[in-house]
């Protein structure tokens, strides 16, 4: 394994994350990689290669340890030292100077989400695709992503090749939940989450197949603090997309409610649907929702997810 930064020694200045860099050369196909600071795990991946994010919450003032280690093996493979100051939180960098990682955000395997700083300045949608796909099956195993979505997935990569592309998983969910970090993808719920409570009873009712509830609260969390377009996984793509959101800060998708025939919902013909939707980081919109969240979840606890956390929550809030 070879670890490409920090550099021994390293000094960051305040504002600089500590971006931990390695990679397994050696190694062919994928491997669990755990990254420890002062001989504390702070982030796990599937990766041979990627980088890791660690915050002020897991560095000392003074000399620092950092180790990258293969879970197939014993022993820590690589042991670097560095020197390092707090760090500034994700919320207060925008008065921080810029620096060539500043950008760097989460970790899929070797897929960056990175801040898009252009976008971010005119106030537009960040140029990054989401999706998320959680749960397991009642017999035990995960729940993997058919080839038949897949393909869809791959649509919108083919038409959209400067954006970058993330799939959310449990792994990224469990993780930060158990650890409180901000590193990798707990960058996402970092500390206490405000859905924390939401997320914790939906994931209890995983065993009922209740996977779409789980999936609207994370989606909200993750474009609310990344920015950028989620997509349910059997959506695909015809044409590009930058050009119908050029100049947006916000986009929904709608849909006929098909269910008031059948079950008199009395909602109205058309219902928001969050199946497909985009925003820039912290927006409104999203915060709104998100603010909104934990009492639709304790007053619905025996609705479905559509009721819960889904189009209804989502119509009835801006209706």
């Amino acid at each position: 394994m070879r670890v490409e930064s920090p550099r021994e020694g390293q000094r960051l200045p305040q504002g600089q994350d500590l971006v931990v860099k390695f990679s397994l050369s050696a190694r062919e196909g994928s491997c669990r990689v755990t990254v420890l600071v002062n001989s504390k795990a702070v982030g796990s991946l599937w990766a041979c290669s990627g980088s890791v994010l660690v915050s002020e919450h897991e560095l000392q003032l003074g000399r620092n340890k950092v180790e990258v280690m293969d879970q197939e093996e014993k022993d820590p493979d690589e042991s670097v030292e560095f020197d390092v100051v707090p760090v500034v939180p994700w919320r207060e960098r925008s008065t921080c100077k810029p620096h060539e990682d500043d950008c760097l955000h989460a970790v899929n395997g070797t897929c960056v989400i990175t801040r898009d700083a252009e976008m971010g300045r005119m106030g537009r949608i960040p140029r990054i695709f989401h999706w998320v796909w959680v749960g397991y099956h009642r017999w035990g195993g995960r729940r993997e992503v058919p080839d038949k979505f897949h393909a869809y997935m791959d649509t919108w990569k083919q038409l959209h090749p400067q954006w970058q592309f993330v799939v959310w998983t449990d792994d990224m969910i469990t993780w930060p939940l158990h650890n409180q970090a901000l590193v990798n993808q707990a960058d996402t719920f970092a500390g206490l989450p405000r859905l924390l409570t939401c997320l914790l009873t939906s994931m209890g009712l995983i065993m009922n197949f209740l996977f779409t509830e789980l999936s609207d609260i994370v989606r909200l969390e993750v474009v609310e603090r990344f920015g950028g377009i989620y997509i349910d996984t059997d959506f695909e793509a015809l044409k590009p997309i930058d050009d119908l959101i050029a100049s947006l800060s916000f986009f929904v998708g709608a849909e006929k409610d098909m269910e008031i025939e059948v079950w008199g919902n009395g909602v109205g013909d058309i219902w928001v649907c969050p199946s497909l939707f985009g925003a820039t980081a912290n927006n409104d919109v999203i915060r709104t929702l998100i603010d909104g969240l934990p009492a639709q979840v304790a007053e619905n606890l025996g609705q479905d997810p559509n009721h819960k956390t889904g189009p209804y929550f989502w119509t009835n809030t801006y209706a």
